[in-house]
């Protein structure tokens, strides 16, 4: 048991004093941005496709809104081309 828990102490000190690259850093802070975005993205979408399925529902009980169906559709779309232009600029 004690050389284990020496074994854990000496692989946590090397690990403290590594160096890590000033390029590898910021691509790791690129990435973490980068999944942030790619996540509120796809709650947006998610958010959309709610409002639109609501606003469908009560088409039948309410005069038809086009203004709002367009404007839901047209921020589905720039969503989604945000969401594209995320992923192609990962690759």
């Amino acid at each position: 048991m004690e050389k284990v828990s020496h074994m854990t102490r000496n692989a946590i000190r090397r690990a403290s004093t590594m160096e890590i690259p000033p390029h590898a850093k910021r691509n790791m802070q690129e990435l973490f941005v980068n999944f942030c975005l790619i996540l509120i993205c796809l709650l947006l979408i998610y958010i959309i496709v709610l409002l639109i399925t609501f606003h469908l529902e009560t088409m039948d009980e309410l005069p038809v809104n086009r203004g709002l169906n367009l404007m839901l559709n047209f921020l589905l779309i720039v969503v989604v081309l945000l969401l594209l232009l995320i992923l192609v600029k990962l690759m």
